[in-house]
């Protein structure tokens, strides 16, 4: 028998209303339980529910619900959703039997085992706070929790008993443990899939478990009473946001911050929404198009009521606080390298990323993408890119880096290998009111070359990755040599943007140093402004573009050292390399769905420092 627990906002004490199935009977009324924030209370959530379910009014027979009824909606959104996770499941049998070779614990005895689905924002589920439920197709029975955008899902055989639903037919899911992706999706309502070990008493991760515990406390924040905020920031930024089209056009509104400059306008993608796969090229389509971008503020002075000011601020604020986590979590990444958990990490870590679930805000769900490039004092840079609710994050080594965004970010859409480093508690996050609130931490084994990935977005990338060999290198052998002639060239103190006494140095210099030139004053105040930025040091043929340099070694990232303090080194800064151009990779599904474009969109109103060229 069928067993539904389908929460949403309604009309109860809590702000909860629950739609509840049994069999052929549906209720629905208001549901007096608290809300869960975080994974680790949905158990005492489930439990809940079941004590105060006697008083949710009887509404009408399952088979006879009315298609607009509220009831009728949820189970038939849930009843969609579930089809498809059901057919996804049954398809990847095989995949995981030919990955049990290699990865024993998806075969170990007594293994316990779950799904995991990302769903994407387009995906309707009647605004679901929590979904609970039981479905049986043929001889399976399915169990599955639905929260924060995703659906945790175990299969079992169905038994002659009835069998209630209770919180010990669901996945331990909130500590640390291995797993591994399985494919990414090019569907309107799910982004991909991955198969996790459940943690039982005797694994591992078990043994390792340190579940986020307690609320992270809101930091009170200034009103933003002001027209303007300083939004400069840690480190050197680069970075494009792309909302989502609204009025059932392929026009998104976009923004680009180039250093101690932004610029905004419309973009046209040619399609109605990106999927996972299409990220490798978006930052090329965005490139050719760039000419529809327009000079609209400096960084230092951010309009607040403009539409991008909540999202670039909370978009700093998550890739801050998972830099951060990032470091914190070397000593676990050790640890779980030590009982085999994520020994792959020291035989091929360059290949790493990590992913931050993340709980959205409003403000983040009205954004497609955003794609970023951080530098910091130490040489370490952070490729970030946000999808649907998850932020993926790459390091990468300043020295052998490309400029601007012209970088390769990892393939997030390959098959791979994966561990759940941390779970967070509720609240916890990026501090502040009104931020994305964090869900977990894990790290990836990332797409390696001779691996074959599957999914939607795979077979692409492996074709693009030989269409652009030459192209890349060609790019590359550019860049070195940029970078070898730009050696001996001015060298500014590095600091953070926020250092206000480095600040002041580096305008002096730059200030100092374009009087020398016998150019105007006003030309100086640019190079001012980003020359606060931390540089990225000159490429090298002696260091190996994949991995890191932190004080003089390179270092897998459970074994990164804290960052530098400000105010050491110097380097060619990344503000003083050529504009973006209008080429990369090419031949995909987006680059190929462009609307016919003008070549002269491809001219970036910006020059070679960023700043607005004059009219």
């Amino acid at each position: 028998m069928e067993q539904v627990y389908f929460v949403r906002p309604g009309e109860g004490k809590s702000g909860l209303e629950c739609v509840y199935q049994y069999g052929n009977y549906t209720y629905y009324g208001p549901l007096d339980v608290p809300r869960p924030t975080a994974a680790s209370e949905l158990g005492s959530t489930l439990a809940g529910v079941q004590r105060v379910q006697g008083a949710i009014p009887f509404y009408a027979e399952t088979a006879s619900l009315e298609e607009g009824s509220v009831p009728g909606k949820c189970l038939a959104a849930l009843g969609s959703a579930m089809e498809f996770i059901s057919e996804e499941m049954t398809g990847v049998v095989d995949e995981i039997a030919e990955l049990a070779e290699t990865e024993t614990w998806l075969d170990s005895e007594g293994a316990a085992l779950y799904f995991e689905f990302e769903a994407t924002e387009r995906l309707n589920l009647e605004d679901a706070t929590v979904v609970f439920a039981k479905v049986y197709r043929s001889d399976v029975m399915i169990t599955a929790v639905f929260f924060g955008g995703r659906f945790y899902v175990t299969l079992s055989e169905a038994s002659g008993a009835e069998q209630d639903l209770v919180d010990t037919m669901f996945p331990h899911f909130v500590g640390r443990r291995r797993g591994m992706q399985l494919r990414t999706y090019d569907h309107p309502g799910f982004a991909k899939m991955g198969v996790w070990e459940a943690g039982d008493a005797g694994s591992p991760a078990a043994a390792l478990e340190d579940e986020a515990a307690g609320a992270a406390a809101a930091a009170s924040g200034d009103s933003d009473a002001d027209a303007v905020a300083d939004m400069s920031g840690d480190g050197y930024m680069q970075i494009y946001a792309v909302m989502r089209p609204t009025g059932g056009t392929s026009s998104r509104a976009a923004l680009f911050r180039y250093g101690g400059w932004v610029y905004t306008g419309k973009v046209d993608f040619g399609l109605p929404a990106l999927h996972l796969g299409d990220i490798p090229e978006m930052l090329p389509a965005l490139q050719r198009q760039q000419g529809r971008l327009e000079y609209t503020c400096d960084v230092g002075a951010f309009p607040v009521e403009s539409a991008f000011f909540p999202v670039v601020r909370q978009y700093m604020a998550a890739v801050s606080f998972l830099h951060d986590e990032m470091i914190a979590v070397q000593d676990t990444l050790a640890e779980m390298a030590e009982v085999g958990i994520t020994s792959w990490i020291d035989a091929d870590w360059a290949a790493s990323f990590f992913e931050l679930a993340l709980e959205l805000t409003p403000e983040l769900r009205a954004v497609e993408a955003i794609a970023s490039k951080t530098y910091f004092e130490s040489g370490i840079v952070l490729h970030c890119v946000l999808f649907g609710s998850s932020l993926y994050c790459v390091l990468a080594n300043a020295a052998a880096d490309l400029p601007l965004l012209d970088v390769a970010f990892p393939d997030v859409t390959a098959r791979c290998r994966g561990a759940q480093v941390k779970a967070y508690g509720a609240g916890q996050g990026p501090a502040g009111p009104g931020m994305p609130k964090a869900q977990r931490l894990t790290v990836w084994e990332g797409r390696r070359r001779g691996v074959k990935g599957v999914g939607w977005g795979t077979v692409a990338a492996v074709k693009e990755d030989a269409a652009g060999a030459n192209a890349g290198a060609e790019i590359r052998a550019k860049a070195r040599e940029r970078a070898e002639a730009e050696e001996a060239a001015r060298r500014a103190t590095m600091a953070m943007l926020g250092g206000k006494g480095a600040a002041k140095a580096s305008a002096a210099a730059a200030a100092d140093a374009a009087a020398s030139d016998g150019k105007e004053a006003d030309e100086a105040k640019p190079a001012a402004a980003d020359a606060a930025a931390p540089v990225p040091a000159a490429a090298s043929s002696a260091g190996s573009p994949s991995k890191l340099r932190a004080s003089g070694a390179a270092r897998a990232p459970h074994h990164l050292g804290p960052m530098p303090a400000a105010g050491s080194g110097a380097a060619r800064a990344p503000h003083h390399l050529p504009s973006l151009g209008s080429t990369g990779g090419g031949g995909g599904r987006l680059l190929s769905s462009l609307p016919a474009l003008d070549p002269s969109l491809a001219k970036a109103p910006w020059d070679a420092a960023g700043k607005p060229l004059r009219k």
